[in-house]
């Protein structure tokens, strides 16, 4: 059944930065199907940094303040905070900008390991970030954004899913369509305690452009930050993809970090 699948995909993706798709009843790696995407430069994206795992990107996030950088819990739970270095003011993975240690990390109390619900979190680092033409905060939605517009979803993630760990070089940029969540619940055809997979405090896209490396990344429109890449099947066209909906979730980024 896919909706017993998807619990299952959404426990396999709980702890990486991994995406899955089914074939036949079985997990396999994502189909073989280039993500494609546009090179940009990080003037473009200033807010985009890269998470670092002992000096490896493993997902992104966006800075929100001088102090802090948003992402999804999912992509970081497990693990702790020491491990981690956010590089900012790059266009490249794994060079230039500027690198700051991480001093705390802090994901939502109720974030759920098994519905994949409230999938957010923080990260302060030492010192502040230097706002500059590469360096500089997004500014948080206070409402979701309208069906059929298009965002944009920024990352160094996988640019082909045949190749788990074949990291962008360079900053990409996708775009994205913005989705009914009736709809979007409809695609997965899936409930969890009697209700959809896709919760309020989600928002989909049409199609899921983002992969491996890409999650906790932000989701924005006209300069402003309305998801967090959490989850979804597959990487590219036939399936949404699903966010952190910033929005239903600002008042504990607030609570949480001043912002």
């Amino acid at each position: 059944m896919l909706q017993s699948a998807l619990v299952v995909c959404l426990l396999l993706a709980v702890c990486s930065c991994e995406q899955f798709s089914i074939t036949g009843g079985r997990f396999t790696d994502v189909d073989e199907r280039i993500v494609e995407g546009e090179t940009v430069n990080i003037t473009q994206y200033p807010w985009t940094v890269s998470l670092q795992f002992l000096t490896n990107h493993r997902c992104g996030g966006s800075i929100i303040s001088p102090k802090w950088v948003l992402t999804a819990a999912n992509v970081v739970y497990g693990t702790a905070y020491f491990y981690f270095t956010v590089r900012a003011g790059s266009s490249t993975r794994e060079s230039g900008g500027y690198v700051y240690d991480a001093v705390s990390m802090i994901l939502h109390e109720d974030f759920n390991t098994f519905t994949i619900d409230k999938d957010i979190g923080v990260f302060e680092i030492a010192g502040s970030f230097t706002y500059d033409d590469t360096v500089q905060p997004i500014a948080l939605a206070d409402y979701e954004p309208e069906v059929d517009v298009t965002a944009y979803i920024t990352g160094w993630g996988v640019l082909t899913s045949s190749v788990a760990l074949d990291y962008a070089e360079e900053l990409q940029a996708h775009s994205a369509v913005i989705m009914e969540r009736n709809a979007c619940n409809a695609t997965y055809e899936c409930e969890i305690y009697g209700e959809g997979c896709v919760t309020e405090n989600m928002i989909c896209t049409t199609e899921k452009p983002w992969c491996t490396g890409d999650g906790g990344g932000p989701l924005v429109v006209n300069n402003i930050q309305y998801g967090i890449a959490s989850w979804g099947y597959t990487c590219g066209p036939g399936y949404p993809g699903v966010y952190a909906n910033v929005a239903a979730l600002r008042s504990w980024v607030n609570q949480t970090t001043g912002v």
